[in-house]
């Protein structure tokens, strides 16, 4: 059987209704999804579309054991709402920075977003969304690198960033 699953949400963020409205009407149910899940040890990665910054508190509220969430969030805001609660994944702008850069700009941003979300831990960098279909491999051999070589933790949780 599956150990995680994931489920996206395109139409819960802030880009779309309001932070109340998702409370209301997208919360309870992605929270009763987590329960559900976890009574069978599944783990669930929780994507909102858009800048979901005034939301992740009530996001990691729900249990959820990873936020994919998007390059639109405020870093500082989602890293201190998320520390030693859940994981965040994504981040990288998929389509301004790894379709449309070089890998000189993406290694760049890849170190940037490191510095701010990966100390404390709790964090799988990657694209903030799906990756555009025509997006370079030298732009995606760029992220991965670059996470590997400056975003790898060590046992006692520091990096080399």
């Amino acid at each position: 059987g599956a150990h995680a699953t994931s489920i996206g949400e395109s139409l819960s963020g802030p880009d779309v209704c309001s932070p109340k409205m998702y409370k209301e009407y997208e919360w309870g149910y992605a929270k009763r999804l987590v329960e559900r899940l976890q009574a069978k040890n599944i783990r669930l990665a929780y994507h909102i579309c858009g800048n979901a910054t005034r939301i992740v508190n009530d996001m990691a509220d729900t249990g959820a054991a990873i936020l994919e969430l998007d390059y639109k969030c405020d870093l500082p805001k989602i890293k201190a709402a998320t520390l030693g609660k859940t994981t965040i994944l994504g981040v990288i702008d998929p389509s301004g920075v790894l379709e449309r850069g070089t890998p000189e700009i993406v290694a760049d941003k890849v170190r940037e977003e490191l510095s701010v979300l990966a100390p404390g831990g709790g964090l799988i960098l990657g694209p903030g969304c799906a990756l555009p279909p025509h997006t370079p491999a030298a732009n995606i051999h760029a992220l991965i690198e670059t996470t590997q070589r400056y975003g790898c933790y060590r046992a006692d949780g520091t990096l080399d960033i």
